[in-house]
Protein backbone atom coordinates (compact mmCIF):
# COMPACT_ATOMS: atom_id res chain seq x y z
CA UNK A 1 0.00 0.00 0.00
CA UNK A 2 1.09 3.64 -0.40
CA UNK A 3 2.54 5.33 2.69
CA UNK A 4 0.30 6.97 5.29
CA UNK A 5 -1.10 10.33 4.19
CA UNK A 6 -0.95 9.45 0.49
CA UNK A 7 -3.84 10.84 -1.56
CA UNK A 8 -5.70 8.61 -3.98
CA UNK A 9 -4.12 10.46 -6.90
CA UNK A 10 -0.65 10.02 -5.45
CA UNK A 11 -1.62 6.41 -4.78
CA UNK A 12 -2.30 6.03 -8.51
CA UNK A 13 1.21 7.30 -9.26
CA UNK A 14 2.53 4.93 -6.62
CA UNK A 15 0.73 2.13 -8.48
CA UNK A 16 2.44 3.15 -11.73
CA UNK A 17 5.77 2.74 -9.91
CA UNK A 18 4.74 -0.75 -8.83
CA UNK A 19 3.94 -1.67 -12.43
CA UNK A 20 7.42 -0.57 -13.47
CA UNK A 21 8.88 -2.74 -10.71
CA UNK A 22 6.84 -5.67 -12.05
CA UNK A 23 8.22 -5.08 -15.54
CA UNK A 24 11.77 -5.14 -14.20
CA UNK A 25 11.01 -8.34 -12.28
CA UNK A 26 9.58 -10.07 -15.34
CA UNK A 27 12.57 -8.98 -17.43
CA UNK A 28 14.84 -10.73 -14.93
CA UNK A 29 12.53 -13.74 -15.04
CA UNK A 30 12.92 -13.91 -18.82
CA UNK A 31 16.67 -13.32 -18.96
CA UNK A 32 17.89 -14.96 -15.72
CA UNK A 33 15.22 -17.54 -14.92
CA UNK A 34 14.19 -15.73 -11.74
CA UNK A 35 11.11 -17.25 -10.10
CA UNK A 36 8.62 -14.38 -9.85
CA UNK A 37 4.95 -14.32 -8.90
CA UNK A 38 3.13 -11.00 -8.46
CA UNK A 39 0.15 -10.58 -6.15
CA UNK A 40 -1.67 -7.36 -6.98
CA UNK A 41 -3.48 -6.01 -3.94
CA UNK A 42 -6.02 -3.20 -3.55
CA UNK A 43 -6.29 -1.41 -0.20
CA UNK A 44 -5.63 -3.93 2.58
CA UNK A 45 -7.95 -3.72 5.59
CA UNK A 46 -6.90 -4.97 9.02
CA UNK A 47 -5.82 -4.04 12.51
CA UNK A 48 -2.87 -1.70 12.98
CA UNK A 49 -3.34 -0.05 9.57
CA UNK A 50 -0.64 2.61 9.38
CA UNK A 51 -2.35 4.43 6.51
CA UNK A 52 -5.19 5.45 8.89
CA UNK A 53 -7.62 5.72 5.98
CA UNK A 54 -10.35 3.62 7.56
CA UNK A 55 -9.81 5.49 10.82
CA UNK A 56 -10.29 8.76 8.90
CA UNK A 57 -13.89 7.77 8.17
CA UNK A 58 -14.54 6.34 11.62
CA UNK A 59 -13.44 9.67 13.12
CA UNK A 60 -15.80 11.61 10.87
CA UNK A 61 -18.72 9.33 11.63
CA UNK A 62 -18.11 9.61 15.36
CA UNK A 63 -17.82 13.41 15.45
CA UNK A 64 -21.48 13.80 14.49
CA UNK A 65 -20.97 16.12 11.53
CA UNK A 66 -22.17 15.64 7.95
CA UNK A 67 -20.20 13.50 5.53
CA UNK A 68 -19.17 14.92 2.16
CA UNK A 69 -19.67 12.34 -0.61
CA UNK A 70 -17.50 13.24 -3.61
CA UNK A 71 -19.12 13.02 -7.06
CA UNK A 72 -22.12 11.10 -5.81
CA UNK A 73 -20.01 8.35 -4.24
CA UNK A 74 -19.90 6.39 -7.51
CA UNK A 75 -16.29 5.27 -7.28
CA UNK A 76 -16.12 1.46 -6.98
CA UNK A 77 -14.76 0.12 -3.70
CA UNK A 78 -13.08 -3.29 -3.66
CA UNK A 79 -10.60 -3.86 -0.86
CA UNK A 80 -9.13 -7.02 0.67
CA UNK A 81 -8.92 -8.38 4.21
CA UNK A 82 -5.37 -8.89 5.48
CA UNK A 83 -6.17 -12.50 6.44
CA UNK A 84 -6.97 -13.28 2.80
CA UNK A 85 -3.61 -11.86 1.71
CA UNK A 86 -1.92 -14.13 4.26
CA UNK A 87 -3.88 -17.13 2.95
CA UNK A 88 -2.84 -16.34 -0.62
CA UNK A 89 0.83 -16.18 0.37
CA UNK A 90 0.42 -19.45 2.28
CA UNK A 91 -1.12 -21.08 -0.82
CA UNK A 92 1.88 -20.06 -2.92
CA UNK A 93 4.30 -21.42 -0.33
CA UNK A 94 2.49 -24.77 -0.31
CA UNK A 95 1.81 -25.23 -4.03
CA UNK A 96 4.81 -23.88 -5.88
CA UNK A 97 4.45 -22.19 -9.27
CA UNK A 98 0.87 -21.46 -10.36
CA UNK A 99 -0.21 -21.20 -13.98
CA UNK A 100 0.28 -17.45 -14.32
CA UNK A 101 2.76 -14.81 -13.19
CA UNK A 102 0.20 -12.24 -11.97
CA UNK A 103 -2.84 -12.64 -9.72
CA UNK A 104 -5.23 -10.18 -8.08
CA UNK A 105 -6.19 -10.75 -4.46
CA UNK A 106 -9.34 -8.84 -3.47
CA UNK A 107 -12.70 -9.27 -1.78
CA UNK A 108 -15.29 -10.96 -4.04
CA UNK A 109 -17.80 -8.09 -3.95
CA UNK A 110 -17.52 -4.59 -5.38
CA UNK A 111 -19.82 -1.71 -4.45
CA UNK A 112 -19.95 2.07 -4.92
CA UNK A 113 -18.45 4.28 -2.25
CA UNK A 114 -21.86 5.68 -1.22
CA UNK A 115 -22.91 2.15 -0.23
CA UNK A 116 -19.60 1.46 1.48
CA UNK A 117 -19.78 4.55 3.73
CA UNK A 118 -23.35 3.72 4.74
CA UNK A 119 -22.30 0.19 5.71
CA UNK A 120 -19.48 1.63 7.78
CA UNK A 121 -21.87 4.08 9.45
CA UNK A 122 -24.21 1.24 10.42
CA UNK A 123 -21.33 -0.65 12.05
CA UNK A 124 -20.25 2.47 13.97
CA UNK A 125 -23.93 3.16 14.81
CA UNK A 126 -23.84 6.64 13.32
CA UNK A 127 -26.57 8.39 11.34
CA UNK A 128 -24.86 11.33 9.63
CA UNK A 129 -26.22 13.60 6.95
CA UNK A 130 -24.67 12.82 3.57
CA UNK A 131 -23.91 15.78 1.32
CA UNK A 132 -23.01 15.32 -2.34
CA UNK A 133 -20.19 17.54 -3.59
CA UNK A 134 -18.21 17.43 -6.80
CA UNK A 135 -14.45 17.07 -6.57
CA UNK A 136 -14.15 20.37 -8.48
CA UNK A 137 -16.14 22.11 -5.76
CA UNK A 138 -14.20 20.45 -2.96
CA UNK A 139 -10.81 21.28 -4.46
CA UNK A 140 -11.87 24.88 -5.13
CA UNK A 141 -12.77 25.20 -1.45
CA UNK A 142 -9.23 24.30 -0.41
CA UNK A 143 -9.71 20.62 0.29
CA UNK A 144 -7.50 17.94 -1.21
CA UNK A 145 -8.02 14.25 -1.81
CA UNK A 146 -6.70 13.28 1.61
CA UNK A 147 -10.05 14.40 3.04
CA UNK A 148 -11.87 11.50 1.36
CA UNK A 149 -9.87 8.25 1.30
CA UNK A 150 -11.27 5.59 -1.06
CA UNK A 151 -13.46 8.19 -2.83
CA UNK A 152 -10.89 9.88 -5.04
CA UNK A 153 -11.07 10.28 -8.78
CA UNK A 154 -8.92 7.23 -9.56
CA UNK A 155 -10.83 3.96 -9.35
CA UNK A 156 -9.40 0.47 -8.99
CA UNK A 157 -11.47 -2.70 -8.59
CA UNK A 158 -9.22 -5.71 -9.27
CA UNK A 159 -10.97 -8.96 -10.20
CA UNK A 160 -9.94 -11.93 -7.98
CA UNK A 161 -11.66 -14.58 -10.09
CA UNK A 162 -8.40 -16.26 -11.14
CA UNK A 163 -7.38 -17.25 -7.63
CA UNK A 164 -10.88 -18.60 -7.03
CA UNK A 165 -10.90 -20.63 -10.23
CA UNK A 166 -7.28 -21.80 -10.31
CA UNK A 167 -6.39 -21.98 -6.60
CA UNK A 168 -9.80 -22.70 -5.09
CA UNK A 169 -9.20 -19.74 -2.77
CA UNK A 170 -12.38 -17.91 -1.74
CA UNK A 171 -11.77 -14.42 -0.39
CA UNK A 172 -13.93 -12.91 2.35
CA UNK A 173 -16.89 -10.62 1.55
CA UNK A 174 -16.93 -7.09 2.95
CA UNK A 175 -19.92 -7.78 5.21
CA UNK A 176 -18.02 -10.60 6.91
CA UNK A 177 -14.72 -8.87 7.65
CA UNK A 178 -15.49 -5.13 7.95
CA UNK A 179 -17.27 -5.32 11.36
CA UNK A 180 -14.28 -7.17 12.78
CA UNK A 181 -11.79 -4.66 11.39
CA UNK A 182 -13.83 -1.72 12.72
CA UNK A 183 -14.00 -3.33 16.17
CA UNK A 184 -10.23 -3.78 16.13
CA UNK A 185 -9.83 -0.07 15.38
CA UNK A 186 -12.24 0.94 18.15
CA UNK A 187 -10.70 -1.41 20.72
CA UNK A 188 -7.17 -0.18 19.96
CA UNK A 189 -7.54 3.27 18.37
CA UNK A 190 -4.59 4.90 16.62
CA UNK A 191 -2.60 7.43 18.60
CA UNK A 192 -3.20 10.15 15.99
CA UNK A 193 -5.67 11.24 13.36
CA UNK A 194 -5.36 10.66 9.63
CA UNK A 195 -3.63 13.65 8.02
CA UNK A 196 -6.75 14.58 6.08
CA UNK A 197 -8.82 14.99 9.25
CA UNK A 198 -7.12 18.36 9.78
CA UNK A 199 -9.33 19.59 6.91
CA UNK A 200 -12.52 18.68 8.77
CA UNK A 201 -13.52 22.32 9.58
CA UNK A 202 -13.40 23.15 5.86
CA UNK A 203 -15.52 20.07 5.09
CA UNK A 204 -18.13 21.07 7.65
CA UNK A 205 -18.35 24.62 6.34
CA UNK A 206 -18.74 23.39 2.76
CA UNK A 207 -21.40 20.88 3.84
CA UNK A 208 -23.29 23.71 5.59
CA UNK A 209 -23.19 25.86 2.45
CA UNK A 210 -24.40 22.93 0.33
CA UNK A 211 -27.34 22.34 2.61
CA UNK A 212 -26.09 19.74 5.08
CA UNK A 213 -26.31 19.94 8.85
CA UNK A 214 -23.27 20.99 10.80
Amino acid sequence: EPPAGTSDHDGWRYGVGKRRAEQALFAMRATHGLRAIVLRLPIVQGAGDGSLRLWAWIERLRDGGPILVPDGGLRPVRHVWVADVARAIGWLAAHGDPKRAVYNVAQPDVLPFHDWIRRLAAIVRASPAYVDASWDTMLATGLDERCAPYAGRWASAPDPSRIREEWGLETTPLADYLPRVVREHLDDPPARSHDGYAQRPIELELARRLGGRG
